[in-house]
């Protein structure tokens, strides 16, 4: 069969140069090519057919297609995912990335399927992108349960795919470094994981939050969290519980303020496995008590069979007294595992001071504390001022 012209003749050549390339030339060719580019080299040689099945990182985005009128051709967002779950099938490799974030899409069982593919597949690094051109969508639709079971990744962004998410529970989280929460109509939040970053940057609802860490927090992460922006975007928290481990988050940071401007609504404070490790973890027990003007109950439960180092008193009581401030809403209180320390002494002395609508003081002390011990520091809390007189002290 003859040949048709030179330039037939000089696209072959071309062809084999190219697939005479190593491997890892053409894969450095293929990480800067966009998707549909990517694909089309596999016309190049059997080489290069082999190796853009193979490329780890996937995007598809408004290169590879695009639908033009707002909420899209239904029928048009049909085909386009069909594309890419045909490309997902033809992928030997391994995925480290896979982006979706073509505008006009919005969730559907389409991507229901390519999300199970992915999860299957140990993507590392998922982003499903819904921007504002995505249009309407069924309000009970929800991200594939698949995705909890891609227990490889590593990296999640959802944008505009839960839209009406109002329950947000991260249970067991490993390996994240940083939480951001774009969520308008979230009412609450549970996160139980390794410290991380969390950042609500959208979440004027939000009422309930629980961060509970486990394991050591780094304290010399990059971004420290900021405690009057962190509870700044936090404008309608009405329950708060956390942590020692985050506490220690909140210490690290540049400046552990004497009384936030933000926790206006709170009404339960309960913080867990603590203890008094130190001044500037004590600093931010009683700072946000201190700016919980209504909060109704306070629940400090530290951790059991350990005495706590004791702070210097005098720093905890000149703080107290330079800040003008009254819980007059606070009408329980309770203490579980009691060390009996200082600083405990100087909280429950706080208490008694400001809370004019106490009720009710329930002290459980730590099974380390001696009978000695126990005696004195109940002596201590009795001899205290109270603000109320209907506040009821239990000992136990």
């Amino acid at each position: 069969m003859a040949l048709g012209g030179s330039g037939q003749l000089k696209q072959l050549r071309m062809a084999d140069r190219l697939g005479m390339l190593p491997d890892h030339v053409i894969e450095r060719i293929l990480k800067f090519l966009s998707i549909k580019d990517a694909a089309k080299t596999a016309m190049l040689s059997r080489k290069w057919s082999i190796l853009w099945r193979n490329i780890p990182r996937l995007v598809f985005d408004d290169s590879f297609a695009r639908i033009t009128e707002r909420g899209g051709s239904k029928l048009k967002a049909k085909k386009i995912l069909m594309d890419i779950y045909k490309a997902l099938l033809l992928h030997d490799g391994p995925i480290a990335k896979f982006v979706l974030a073509i505008p006009g899409l919005s969730p559907c069982d389409e991507i229901d399927h390519i999300v199970h593919h992915l999860a299957n597949k140990g993507v590392k690094k998922l982003e499903l992108l819904f921007g504002e051109e995505s249009g309407d969508y069924p309000s009970d639709r929800r991200i594939h349960s698949s995705l909890f079971s891609a227990v490889q990744l590593s990296s999640l962004i959802l944008e505009g795919a839960c839209p009406l998410l109002e329950d947000l529970y991260l249970w067991y989280c490993a390996g994240a470094s940083e939480i951001e929460l774009v969520a308008p109509c979230l009412k609450v939040f549970l996160f139980i994981g390794y410290p991380v970053n969390i950042m609500f940057k959208c979440t004027p609802i939000l009422s309930e939050v629980s961060i509970l860490p486990y394991g050591e927090a780094d304290v010399n992460m990059d971004k420290k969290l900021d405690m009057v922006a962190l509870f700044a975007s936090l404008p309608a928290l009405e329950q708060l519980l956390v942590n020692f481990q985050f506490l220690k988050v909140l210490a690290a940071s540049d400046h552990v303020p004497v009384k936030l401007p933000s926790l206006l609504h709170l009404r339960v404070l309960g913080i867990y496995r603590g203890h008094y490790g130190g001044p500037l973890e004590t600093s931010v027990i009683f700072c946000l008590i201190r700016s919980s003007l209504r909060l109704h109950r306070l629940d400090l439960q530290m951790k059991a069979g350990e005495r706590a180092a004791f702070c210097e008193p005098m720093s905890i009581e000149k703080e107290c007294c330079e800040e003008d401030s009254e819980i007059s809403c606070l009408r329980e209180v309770y203490i579980q595992n009691s060390p009996g320390s200082q600083p405990e002494l100087e909280l429950v002395r706080f208490v008694f001071e400001t809370s004019h609508q106490l009720q009710k003081l329930v002290i459980k002390a730590s099974d380390q504390l001696g009978c000695e011990d126990r005696l004195k520091f109940l002596e201590e809390v009795v001899r205290y001022k109270r603000a109320s007189t209907q506040a009821e002290v239990i000992y136990s």
